[in-house]
């Protein structure tokens, strides 16, 4: 089985991979076929058929993190027997501060004023990160990956655990969750390098910094592009626990 731990950039897949590592079911991908410059377990994209050929995923379980969207090659793999994809979404408004504060720690930015920020680089990556989900989940009928909180990951750690588990045909006990829960909590997780770093995490952190006026600008976006439309179809695809807690920053 290969576990595609997919998701918009700083939208929590760092954290899935994490989770998924901590089942202890699976390996990482070899270094081979790694995107250039990551330090997760990841497979390029020009490499993705090479790996898919090379082994058996019948009787071997690799995972892997990407940002994959904007191509069918990606949706075509969600319909491969061995392949099981996982989404993870998060509220618009803190996936706008950790890109921003991810920006100021690599040096992709060196404006200190949010505002400023917003206005030169943050809106277009907030309408990638919204782009990515109406690609994954714009079209109710269509075959989704299974879909993660990140707020519910946080609230009810377990239950989305166990669904996850769950989705990938795992066994599991009570025992089995708290260690994972232990093993990728925000204080026992190592701060590393770039696809390995946790600054906070914390749910609602957007309210210390985002103003009304960009705000309003995201709810506005949201519109334009189609991402109420996407988060209707979403509720009416998934179960409403899974995305009860998410407001996705234009309620």
């Amino acid at each position: 089985m290969l576990v595609v731990l997919n998701g918009a950039q700083k939208g929590g897949s760092t954290w899935l991979a994490k989770i998924v590592q901590a089942m202890n079911f699976c390996e990482r991908v070899p270094e081979e076929f790694k995107v250039p410059g990551w330090t997760s377990s990841s497979i390029s994209e020009d490499k993705l058929d090479l790996f898919l050929n090379s082994f058996d995923l019948t009787s071997r379980n690799f995972y892997c993190k990407q940002h994959w969207h904007s191509s069918n090659r990606f949706k075509e793999l969600i319909e491969h027997p061995d392949v099981r994809m996982v989404n993870i979404i998060r509220d618009i408004r803190d996936v706008l501060i950790s890109r921003y504060f991810h920006d100021l720690r690599l040096d992709n930015t060196q404006e200190s004023d949010l505002e400023v920020y917003f206005d030169l680089r943050g809106r277009d990556l907030m309408r990638q990160y919204m782009e990515y989900h109406t690609f994954w989940h714009g079209n109710e009928n269509s075959i989704q990956p299974f879909l993660c909180s990140y707020e519910r990951l946080h609230s009810d750690f377990n239950s989305q655990v166990v669904e996850l588990i769950e989705y990938l045909n795992l066994s599991y006990d009570n025992t089995t969750i708290k260690r994972i829960e232990m093993k990728t909590s925000f204080s026992s997780m190592k701060i590393t390098g770039e696809g390995e770093f946790f600054r906070k995490g914390t749910v609602g952190d957007w309210r210390n910094y985002l103003s009304d006026r960009i705000i309003n600008d995201l709810k506005k976006l949201a519109n334009d592009v189609g991402y109420l439309e996407t988060k209707r179809k979403m509720l009416k695809k998934f179960s409403l626990s899974i995305l009860e807690q998410i407001d996705f920053g234009i309620a």
